[in-house]
């Protein structure tokens, strides 16, 4: 079986798409050291899964407004997302 590297660039892929540096960025963290590590990541952002603003519509806008809230959410505070205590 051929081996294969992939390199790590933050973006979401979506489809055969890659999004772009928009949405909420996070980096993840060594959970040994606490480190952060490389690449910077992105959320994706409404824009990302659905085209341009002119292609909404809006029950999408709405529920796609409430996603984008909840990676907000989980970029500001991440432990209380993993179940731990808010801190």
């Amino acid at each position: 079986m051929e081996k294969r590297e992939f390199m790590l660039s933050g973006l979401s892929l979506i489809g055969d798409q890659t999004g772009r540096r928009k949405g909420a960025a996070f980096r993840a963290v060594n959970p040994t050291s606490a480190a952060e590590l490389e690449p910077v990541f992105y959320s994706a952002t409404s824009e990302d899964m659905i085209g341009p603003p002119p292609s909404r519509k809006p029950r999408s806008r709405l529920l796609l407004a409430s996603a984008d809230a909840s990676a907000q959410r989980a970029v500001s505070r991440p432990s209380t997302m993993l179940g731990g205590s808010p801190g």
